[in-house]
């Protein structure tokens, strides 16, 4: 399988970036910071946004809610339980 001519990542490595988001062994910044590419394009493959020629099962992204950090003095995003 080639590559799409402009992609800055192999299919192996979303491949990679899929299996380690999935399994809870790396975060989308990690990779990000691997693979020089931007966290947006990690959180496009994850979510199925990109990459659908590979046809691997979305992961859900996280609901989260903002809540105010009386220490900190600002809003900050919480995952919901």
């Amino acid at each position: 399988m080639n590559n799409p001519p402009a992609s800055k990542l192999t299919y192996n490595q979303v491949l990679d970036i899929y299996r380690l988001c999935k399994s809870g062994k790396s975060m989308p910044e990690e990779l990000a910071e691997k693979y020089r590419v931007s966290i947006s394009t990690i959180e496009r493959i994850i979510y199925g946004m990109t990459w659908k020629q590979l046809e691997l099962q979305p992961l859900k992204k996280p609901l989260l809610r903002p809540v105010w950090n009386v220490d900190r003095k600002m809003w900050e995003e919480v995952e919901e339980q």
